[in-house]
C-alpha cells in the first residue's frame, strides 16, 4: 500500500495444489464468476490503521464449469502506517441490507462503495442475511453504492413474461 493506498490480491495465490483429472486448466476466483479472479483493498478496509480479518470465499472451476469452494481468511495490516487514521467519534458508516423479491437476504453479494468521481473506493460481499457496510474515511461528500448479482438472470421470468417482451418489440 506504499503508494496506491490499496493492495490487490489474487485467488490464484490461494491455491494449494488444487488438481483436475479430465482438463487440468483450472481458474481461480472469489465468486462463482471465473472472471472475479481479483480482490483490492483500501485504507477503508482498515479501521485506523489496525488489523482487520476478513473472510474471502475462494472458488476452483475447471474448464467444463464444475467448481468447488473454500472458505479462509485475509489479515490487512497497514505496517508502513500509510492509511490516515479516522477521528475518534467522527466515523461515518453506510450500511444497508441487499433483498431477493421473496424478502430474504442476498448473501455474498459484491458491493462497491464509489466516492463522487466514480472511484471505487472498496469491494466487500454482503454477510450471509445480506447485510453490508462500510466506514467512509474519504473526504468525498457524495457517495455510490453498487450491488452487482448476475446469478440466474432468468429467475422468475415465466413464458408468459418472455411472450410479451417479444409482443412489444
Amino acid at each position: 500500500m506504499e503508494n496506491s493506498n490499496n493492495v490487490t490480491i489474487w485467488a490464484k495465490d490461494f491455491n494449494l495444489g488444487s488438481s483436475d483429472n479430465c482438463t487440468g486448466e483450472l481458474k481461480y476466483s472469489f465468486t462463482q464468476n471465473v472472471a472475479d479472479s481479483f480482490k483490492t483493498y483500501t485504507c477503508a478496509d482498515i479501521p485506523n490503521g489496525k488489523t482487520d480479518t476478513v473472510e474471502v470465499t475462494l472458488y476452483v472451476t475447471d474448464k467444463a464449469g464444475n467448481f468447488d469452494l473454500c472458505k479462509t481468511q485475509i489479515i490487512l495490516q497497514d505496517n508502513k502506517n500509510v492509511c490516515p487514521d479516522q477521528v475518534v467519534g467522527g466515523t461515518s458508516m453506510i450500511a444497508g441490507a441487499i433483498r431477493l423479491a421473496n424478502q430474504n437476504g442476498a448473501g455474498q453479494v459484491p458491493v462497491s462503495i464509489l466516492d463522487q468521481n466514480n472511484l471505487e473506493l472498496t469491494q466487500r460481499n454482503t454477510s450471509d442475511d445480506g447485510k453490508y457496510e462500510f466506514a467512509l474515511i474519504s473526504n468525498a461528500k457524495d457517495y455510490m453504492i453498487k450491488p452487482i448479482l448476475d446469478k440466474d438472470p432468468l429467475a422468475g421470468v415465466t413464458t408468459r413474461d418472455i411472450l410479451m417482451i417479444q409482443n412489444i418489440s
